[in-house]
């Protein structure tokens, strides 16, 4: 018993001890500062230490979604979003992103040719057997070295042999396959190739001035270098002049067109001066 004992005595009353457990929630930790608890949420977690925390939500780009070099970036709804890094193109969401040289043959070395986005030899595999090859202005050139004969972009045999068919050598023009129906040849374009096959054919485009305005000579083929889905950034217009791809960001927003376009924020603090634009003449 305590107290005084000319007055009254009572029963001790046993304090708790500070943070025993605390008044803490979930995942939360009590520390005792001056005198007083204090909760805390633990680490990586948020929320109300006293009411319960709760794992802080992971960021959506980790682990990275998007392919080999390209780089995440949270887009206006909270969305991952994929984009390639300045001076590589591709598909960021799938194949990933590579360093590009060209989008046309006009953008390389005269003994170059823009295949695949790079400037490349456009040689190998060009020519027939016994045949050589060089370039001239991005396009290869087939030719039969001295005492040969033949169509180059077939095969080249010496003159002291016999062809064995009638596609040996072959009648056919550059570009052009041989094949023998009743015993006389016949020649036909290759794919994606056009002209006269006895003279040679040729295929869709070999530099952007072959194509219309609105498209653009890619891997001899004329198409829109908007479809390639990789010169504008997320949510840009892209429009073609003169064979080359315009960016820029639609009406209601701004930003890098080349890299995301976001909305315009509205600001809602703003007020309209009524004489903003003067309604009144000189003097008034």
């Amino acid at each position: 018993m305590i107290g005084n004992p000319y007055r009254s005595c009572l029963e001790p009353v046993m304090t708790p001890e500070l943070c025993q457990p605390g008044p803490c929630g979930a995942n939360a930790d009590c520390y005792v500062a001056e005198g007083r608890e204090q909760c805390y949420c633990k680490p990586n977690f948020i929320g109300d230490p006293y009411g319960g925390c709760v794992e802080q939500p992971r960021s959506v780009c980790e682990p990275n979604p998007c392919g080999p070099g390209a780089e995440c970036v949270l887009l206006v709804d909270g969305a991952p979003g994929c984009r390639c890094p300045p001076g590589l193109s591709g598909d960021p969401t799938t194949t990933g992103c590579h360093a590009f040289e060209c989008l046309s043959d006009d953008q390389c070395a005269a003994d170059k040719a823009c295949i695949g986005l790079r400037c490349a030899d456009p040689c190998p595999g060009s020519c027939g057997a016994g045949a050589h090859c060089r370039v001239e202005k991005h396009h290869p050139v087939c030719f039969c070295d001295a005492g040969l004969t033949g169509n180059p972009a077939v095969q080249c045999y010496s003159l002291d042999e016999r062809p064995r068919d009638a596609c040996n050598p072959s009648p056919c023009g550059t570009n052009a396959r041989c094949s023998v129906r009743n015993k006389r040849p016949v020649c036909k374009c290759l794919t994606n190739y056009h002209g006269d096959p006895r003279k040679g054919c040729k295929p869709e485009c070999d530099i952007n001035s072959d194509c219309t305005p609105d498209k653009s000579c890619v891997n001899h083929k004329c198409v829109s270098p908007c479809a390639l889905g990789t010169v504008c950034g997320v949510n840009a217009e892209c429009s073609v002049n003169y064979h080359t791809p315009m960016c820029k960001c639609p009406s209601g927003y701004t930003g890098d067109a080349f890299v995301q376009c976001v909305p315009i924020p509205e600001d809602r603090n703003m007020t309209r001066q009524p004489c903003s634009s003067d309604p009144c003449g000189p003097g008034e």
